[in-house]
């Protein structure tokens, strides 16, 4: 039974390993895990329950256990209806400090969502993160869709 537990760190750990280096912060797992939180838990309020559980079906158990820490599933969140409100959002989910630490100004904000959602695409299948996307508002799609191609377009 121990060695479950350290198998559930170790992906865990792999995963976060990638994201911060997507991050181009290797070093700081710190810093990646509250942009990953905060990103997670944003976009987690503001679609249903059933599509969140689709989505985080393949994800290595640590990170599951992320995104649905303190979930309340069925509270109103305010809608997402433009990119700047999701960019909002994200920084105000950690604490008042995450923008000035973590996330700072909208470009950083939005490379850093991006570096999120291509880790995740290692692990959601395409027809899961077709599912999620589509229900999310279409500027806020379009917004993952552009930011992750422009980052693609960089590397």
């Amino acid at each position: 039974m121990n060695n479950s537990f350290a198998h559930f760190a170790e992906k865990g750990n792999e995963f976060m390993e990638v994201l911060a280096e997507r991050m181009g912060s290797p070093a700081d797992a710190d810093h990646a895990f509250r942009v990953l939180k905060a990103v997670l838990h944003t976009l987690r309020d503001h679609i249903p329950v059933s599509v969140s559980l689709h989505f985080i079906s393949a994800l290595p158990l640590a990170i599951k256990a992320v995104y649905v820490d303190g979930w309340k599933p069925g509270k109103k969140k305010r809608s997402l209806r433009h990119k700047e409100d999701l960019l909002a959002e994200i920084r105000r989910q950690e604490s008042p400090l995450m923008a000035a630490h973590d996330l700072k100004g909208n470009a950083y904000t939005a490379s850093m969502i991006a570096a999120v959602w291509e880790t995740l695409q290692l692990y959601i299948s395409e027809g899961e993160q077709a599912d999620f996307l589509s229900v999310l508002p279409s500027n806020i799609r379009t917004f993952l869709n552009e930011i992750t191609s422009e980052r693609f377009h960089l590397l």
